[in-house]
């Protein structure tokens, strides 16, 4: 849905780029190529990469000195890339999730979610590889899981968070996509193997993992994905209305309550958290216990196992 512009409200509208003459967002996968067909840049792209790449070439406000480069979202079953005005990645907090449907300028409430209904999107920030295919696998490895590689041996991962998991989706459930994703990111899952670490020559298990109950493999993708690294200020406020922090503020006499009704932390003084990615990144899923494991450590090897599922977030 495209950003609200002129006399509409701001809920009116959603996140991606207004409408424009030339059209320039949604374009096609065959607009895309018949567009840049005189690049040799960028015309032999990938249509992941190609989507990127059509995003950052966007100026804000036909800004030439201007860095700020458009994510977008590819959509691959309709083969159309679609460029976001609203980058922001989670607005929480009374102040934006009001209720009150009167209140149609404020801000939006929302979340990153990861849901079945959204399996032919794919979100692209500026930074994508043209080798993404290699350096980012985005595939399940089946029959393994990820491990870490200690004295010659793919250990397990020794400390992992195990959660329940309905399916491999679930357990599936970040922000530089690069050109070689492909190979880099896997986005499958990777059957009949488990993650491990490299050690003196052995694919060893991950020593420390934490687990988790998961009826499949779906519930353990979700878990991997809402337990994965995030660069979401730490500072919103979850519990008092603006209303109830003036009110509490007067009372207390806590000026620090008042000011931040009006200048709440999360928007204009965040803590600029920055995760560097790291998190709860990677899981192995036992199919026969159902049994999520996710860790934080990156995994260097592959297990072969038959009742794994190695994933990513």
């Amino acid at each position: 849905t495209p950003v609200a512009t002129g006399n509409q409200d701001l809920k009116d509208g959603g996140f991606a780029f207004p409408p424009t003459n030339p059209l320039i967002s949604p374009m096609t996968l065959n607009g895309m190529k018949d567009f840049y067909k005189d690049n040799e840049d960028v015309k032999n792209l990938d249509e992941l990469t190609l989507c990127s790449r059509h995003a950052g070439n966007m100026n804000p406000d036909k800004d030439e000195n201007s860095n700020y480069k458009y994510p977008a979202v590819y959509d691959y079953k309709d083969k159309k890339c679609h460029i976001l005005y609203i980058a922001a990645q989670e607005n929480n907090g009374p102040r934006y999730c009001n209720k009150d449907e009167s209140k149609r300028n404020s801000m939006f409430c929302f979340r990153p979610a990861k849901d079945k209904s959204l399996q032919n999107y794919t979100y692209l920030s500026k930074n994508v590889v043209d080798n993404w295919e290699k350096v980012c696998p985005r595939k399940n490895l089946e029959n393994a899981k990820f491990g870490l590689w200690v004295d010659g041996n793919c250990e397990d991962v020794p400390h992992v968070n195990e959660f329940s998991a309905n399916d491999l989706f679930e357990c599936n459930l970040s922000k530089n996509v690069v050109d070689n994703w492909e190979k880099v990111c896997p986005r499958k899952n990777l059957e009949n193997a488990k993650f491990g670490l490299w050690v003196d020559g052995n694919c060893e298990d991950v020593p420390h993992v934490n687990e988790f109950s998961a009826n499949d493999l779906f519930e353990c993708n979700k878990l991997v994905f809402e337990l994965s690294a995030s660069d979401q200020p730490k500072q919103y406020e979850q519990h008092l209305t603006d209303y109830e922090k003036i009110k509490e503020g007067f009372k207390n006499k806590n000026a620090s309550m008042i000011k931040s009704a009006f200048l709440p932390t999360g928007a204009f003084k965040a803590d600029r958290y920055k995760s560097h990615g790291k998190g709860y990144n990677w899981g192995n899923y036992n199919t026969k216990t159902q049994k999520c494991e996710i860790f934080n450590v990156k995994p260097t090897c592959l297990i072969n196992n038959s009742s794994y599922i190695a994933t990513t977030a």
